[in-house]
């Protein structure tokens, strides 16, 4: 066993050693690190103090990467190109003009070799060199195999975090118009509702699309209308569709009971704003509307059917 501090080729025992836990804390950095930019730097400005050699370039998901301590040299890489596509898990010896010594190291993970730190030299480096440089490329794809699947569990969690806030926007939404419906506030009531929770102006119309409620600013007068044919043609592009659709400077939905039109909620939106919360309490104010008209109609049907039952 060589002592320490006795040589050892062109390194001492200590100087090896040293490599070692310098490599060590290397992996610490680079596993604390956010970004594959940043991992890729530090694994490239690392290369000349574990040897005599220097990173010629980084391929990685098929393509070369352009890692600022190669100073542009990633780009002219074409001459490794084919070289690169037949090298295995394993890596593999390259060739490059001027240079004695070209080496693909893995950056391997365990989901498998995801690329390539090439590493160049005027003349091939010793065995303990070319060691510690696969040992470095092996951290390096560690870290970018862990970085990737923390920046996939921030996205996981920021999509669930939409989701989760959308759905208690639409309970609320929900929550909000089923108790107008319940307080029998009527259709004005429906309406306003529909405007606190967007902050556009909101019509209901009838069938024929006779303005039966508003809510919000800038009410037109006199109320416009679409001729018959327009407006049939609306609520059947309307129904076909099944959510809100866009007429003119307006979203419109359907307040429907099985295939029969009872009315329409309409949300004035010229500039094209409303987005998916607005669609969502439009729908509901839609529904709860399509009730509140059923009531009415069953309520008209009845007092007609009490009238006849006096006349009789």
């Amino acid at each position: 066993m060589t002592a320490v501090g006795a040589s050892t080729g062109d390194i001492t025992v200590r100087d090896l050693v040293s490599s070692l836990h310098a490599l060590q804390v290397l992996s610490m950095v680079m596993t604390d690190s956010g970004g594959e930019d940043e991992i890729l730097d530090m694994a490239v400005s690392c290369i000349p103090s574990l040897s005599r050699c220097r990173a010629e370039a980084v391929w990685l998901d098929g393509e070369w990467r352009a890692v600022h301590s190669l100073r542009g040299r990633v780009g002219a890489r074409t001459d490794l190109q084919p070289q690169i596509d037949g090298l295995g898990s394993a890596g593999g010896p390259l060739h490059s003009p001027g240079l004695t010594w070209v080496w693909g190291f893995p950056l391997s993970s365990r989901g498998g070799a995801s690329g390539y730190l090439v590493v160049g030299s005027p003349e091939p480096p010793p065995d303990h060199e070319r060691s510690l440089i696969q040992a470095l490329a092996q951290q390096t794809g560690v870290a970018l195999a862990n970085a990737r699947l923390l920046a996939r569990e921030r996205a996981t969690a920021s999509e669930l975090r939409t989701t989760l806030e959308a759905l208690r926007h639409s309970m609320d939404i929900h929550d909000r118009l089923t108790r107008v419906a319940a307080a029998g506030e009527g259709l004005e009531g429906i309406a306003r509702a529909v405007h606190q929770l967007t902050g556009h102006a909101v019509a209901i119309e009838d069938r024929a699309g006779t303005l039966q409620a508003w809510a919000g600013a800038d009410r037109p007068d006199p109320y416009p209308r679409d001729t018959p044919a327009r407006r049939e043609q609306l609520l059947r592009r309307a129904r076909a569709a099944g959510r809100p659709v866009r007429n003119s400077d307006r979203l419109v939905a359907l307040a429907l009971s099985r295939e029969d039109v009872f009315g329409v909620v309409a949300l004035v939106d010229p500039e094209g704003l409303a987005g998916e919360a607005e669609h969502v309490a439009l729908e509901h104010g839609a529904t709860v509307l399509a009730m509140e008209l059923a009531r009415l109609r069953s309520v008209a049907e009845a007092e007609l059917r009490l009238g006849r039952d006096l006349l009789d």
